[in-house]
């Protein structure tokens, strides 16, 4: 129940907020948990504006260059992304990403969600070949082992720029892939398992 967690997070964040100060990371875990939440509820707005008054208290508790801040960056990214603010989420994730990879490395499972992002924003700019790179690495990464949790919707992404490349045959059989991964992930509910599908294999 998002809607009934939300005030005792904000009386949470006022209790930390007397009791540690602003710059602290019991302070700064209960703004961005607050900001979770509101992403979450589907207020991306209100996310974004959550994360933009964290955004320096991270700084100042763990320093400019720190992986929490990237994390940060990526949840305002992410939200801007799905409030349509296509402009203002590109430099957050790309500072995210640059930021993640600095830290942990080029095959870190985490690059996979902002690479995929990245990907679907550059597709949607019309930056077809950056786009293509972005979905290729971010597939490569999550077919490492253990790594695969968001493979199916990095290969739909893939496919969808496959498909726009004029390469019909690729994007169908990423779409299969991505159509098996989700029915074996949901073998009861078929209808969820497709929930990320946006066109079908006849159309591909």
């Amino acid at each position: 129940d998002l809607a009934a967690a939300e005030q005792p997070m904000r009386e949470a964040l006022s209790l930390r907020e007397r009791a540690f100060g602003m710059i602290h990371p019991a302070t700064a875990e209960a703004m961005n948990n607050l900001g979770a939440l509101l992403y979450q509820s589907g207020r991306y707005d209100a996310a974004i504006r959550q994360y933009q008054q964290a955004l320096p208290v991270y700084e100042q508790v763990y320093g400019s260059e720190h992986p929490e801040v990237a994390s940060l960056l990526n949840n305002m990214g992410r939200s801007a992304l799905l409030a349509g603010h296509v402009e203002q989420a590109e430099p957050l994730m790309r500072k995210s990403l640059h930021m993640t990879e600095k830290f942990e490395g080029p095959q870190y499972e985490g690059l996979v969600g902002p690479l995929n992002s990245l990907a679907m924003i550059d597709a949607y700019q019309g930056h077809t070949a950056a786009a293509l790179q972005e979905a290729q690495r971010a597939e490569s990464v999550a077919r490492l082992p253990d790594h695969g949790e968001l493979l199916d919707q990095v290969l739909l992404t893939e496919a969808g720029i496959e498909l726009t490349a004029g390469n019909q045959a690729r994007a169908a059989s990423l779409l299969a892939e991505s159509k098996a991964l989700l029915t074996k992930a949901h073998p009861y509910s078929p209808s969820e398992a497709w929930r990320y599908a946006v066109w079908d294999m006849g159309d591909a």
